[in-house]
């Protein structure tokens, strides 16, 4: 019997860079398939943090080759101990509004380079749409390093890696 391990990304060789996530329809929400996805993205960052060997803020499901439209995050301040700190999962983000001001950012991916990224352009804030963990439609903006984080993440369920974004924001390929 092959042994579970809940943290393992994929690299750029694999198939999956470039394919759009599928959406979550909101009965599958409560399915035992997308329950495991939930908590295998959960399990990475929790692993991660209890390693300490990363700075592992948010993963997409297409980062561990499910090719599903899920996020989980941590979106609590810095200040916000560690054993005290949720995480967050969202359905079939889209952003709707970005700031017109930007910032280049040095950015790193757990599917690329062992970590490394690239520098690319990032709205200062954002505005976004998405199903929450129980179906419901939401709304919601943030800014600063969550801004990037979510768009970060939104890139992977649209099938894009931080190295195929260039700091003026432009897509390669």
């Amino acid at each position: 019997m092959a042994t579970f391990n809940p943290h393992v990304f994929v690299r750029p060789q694999d198939p999956q860079p470039g394919v759009v996530a599928t959406p979550i329809e909101v009965g599958e929400i409560e399915t035992g398939a997308l329950q495991m996805t939930i908590f295998r993205l959960q399990q990475a960052i929790r692993e991660e943090r209890i390693r300490g060997e990363s700075c592992l803020r948010g993963v997409a499901a297409p980062q561990m080759g499910i090719l599903r439209s899920v996020i989980v995050f941590d979106g609590n301040p810095k200040e916000i101990p560690m054993e005290r700190r949720f995480l967050t999962t969202l359905f079939n983000v889209k952003i709707i509004g970005r700031s017109r001001n930007t910032r280049l950012e040095n950015e790193g991916c757990s599917c690329i380079n062992n970590g490394r990224g690239g520098v690319v352009k990032r709205s200062e804030s954002i505005t976004f749409q998405a199903l929450d963990i129980k179906g419901a439609p939401i709304e919601g903006s943030c800014d600063g390093s969550l801004a990037s984080l979510m768009q970060h993440l939104v890139d992977h369920l649209e099938g894009k890696l931080v190295s195929d974004i260039d700091a003026k924001g432009d897509q390669h390929g």
